[in-house]
C-alpha cells in the first residue's frame, strides 16, 4: 500500500507532501502575507504616513495608488482611517465637497474605537478645512478650534491664522473682535517667521480698528508698511482707505446746532425799496459823464456857428 506522504527533496526543503502539505503552505503564506499587509498598514497609516507624505511633496498620484493598495489588500483596515487618508487626497485636489464627505465618515468611523478616538481633533481640523474653503466659516470655527487646543492641527501658526480668518470673516460684535484678539495673542506665542508675524499684525490692526482702537490699529498699519511684501502694500492702502473716509465725512457731515448762527432779518418797506433804488439811479447818473448822457441842447451849443443859428434875426 503506496505511503500518502513521500519525503521531498525538491529546493532542499525536507518535509511530507501531498494535499494537507500544500493546505499547510498555502496557509502559511496567507498568514505571512497578511502579517506582511497588516504591518504596512500600520506602517503607512499610524507610524509613518506615507500617503501624507506623497501630498505634501504635492505627489497625489502616488498618494491615491498607495491607499487604493491598502485597501484593496485582504486585511482588516480600522473604520475611519482609510476614509480620513482619502479626505486629505480630496482637500488636497481642492475638492472640498467631497473631502467634507470623507472626514464625516472617518469622524464617524474613529468613534467606535477606543484606540483610534483619538485621531478625532485631527480629523475635525481637516474638516474645519474643508467647511473653510467652501467659505462655511460658522461651521469651520469650532472644528479648528477643537482641532487646535487638543493637538489634531500641524505645529506652528498657520493653524490659528486660519482660525483668526475665519472668525474675522463672520465677526460681527465686539465679542466677536475680541475673541479674534484672543487667537492673535495664542497664534503670536509660537515660534514665528517674518510671514506669519506679519500675518498677525495685520488681522490683529483690523479687530483693533473695528473694537474702536484706532490709535493702535493704526501704529500696526505704519509698521506693516514698511515692508515690500503684500502686507506692506495692504497696509498703505488702508491707511489711505481711512484718510479718505475720514475726509469724506468731514464732508458730508452736518454741523451740530449749536454750531449754526442764525442772524435774524431785519423789516424791510416798501419805501425803503424805492428809496433805496431811486439813490442807486442817482448814483449811476452822476458816475456818467455830460456828453455820454444824450443832452441834445450842449451839444448843439458845442458846434461851430451855433451862436448865430441861436441868436434871432433883428430887422
Amino acid at each position: 500500500m503506496p505511503c500518502e506522504f513521500q519525503t521531498a527533496q525538491n529546493g532542499g526543503l525536507q518535509g511530507v507532501t501531498g494535499p494537507r502539505q500544500e493546505e499547510r503552505l498555502d496557509g502559511g503564506l496567507r498568514l505571512r502575507r497578511n502579517r506582511r499587509l497588516a504591518a504596512l498598514l500600520e506602517l503607512t497609516i499610524a507610524r509613518q504616513p506615507i500617503v501624507r507624505l506623497y501630498l505634501r511633496e504635492g505627489n497625489v498620484r502616488s498618494a491615491e495608488k498607495t491607499l487604493k493598495y491598502i485597501e484593496a489588500a485582504d486585511t482588516v483596515i480600522p473604520d475611519g482611517l482609510a476614509e480620513e487618508v482619502w479626505g486629505d487626497i480630496q482637500l488636497n485636489r481642492e475638492k472640498y465637497a467631497e473631502a467634507l464627505k470623507f472626514y464625516e465618515r472617518a469622524l464617524a468611523g474613529v468613534q467606535k474605537s477606543a484606540r483610534h478616538r483619538a485621531r478625532s481633533p485631527r480629523i475635525r481640523f481637516q474638516r474645519g478645512l474643508a467647511m473653510r474653503a467652501l467659505t462655511r466659516h460658522s461651521s469651520s470655527i469650532p472644528e479648528l478650534k477643537d482641532g487646535l487646543d487638543h493637538g489634531g492641527a500641524p505645529r506652528g501658526p498657520q493653524g490659528w491664522i486660519q482660525l483668526i480668518e475665519s472668525t474675522l470673516a463672520t465677526a460681527k460684535t465686539p465679542e466677536d473682535y475680541a475673541r479674534a484678539l484672543e487667537f492673535c495673542d495664542r497664534a503670536a506665542k509660537g515660534e514665528l517667521n517674518e510671514t506669519s508675524h506679519r500675518a498677525i499684525t495685520w488681522h490683529r490692526s483690523h479687530a483693533l480698528a473695528m473694537l474702536g482702537r484706532q490709535a493702535e490699529a493704526d501704529q500696526l498699519l505704519q509698521d506693516l508698511s514698511g515692508g515690500s511684501d503684500s502686507w506692506a502694500i495692504m497696509a498703505v492702502e488702508a491707511q489711505l482707505d481711512l484718510r479718505f473716509k475720514n475726509e469724506i465725512e468731514c464732508l458730508i457731515s452736518l454741523p451740530e446746532a449749536s454750531e449754526l448762527v442764525i442772524e435774524p432779518l431785519k423789516p424791510v418797506s416798501l419805501s425803503d425799496v424805492r428809496k433805496a433804488a431811486e439813490a442807486e439811479a442817482a448814483a449811476e447818473d452822476a458816475a456818467t459823464p455830460s456828453e455820454d448822457r444824450g443832452d441834445s441842447t450842449s451839444q448843439i451849443g458845442a458846434l461851430p456857428g451855433a451862436e448865430s443859428v441861436a441868436a434871432p434875426v433883428s430887422n
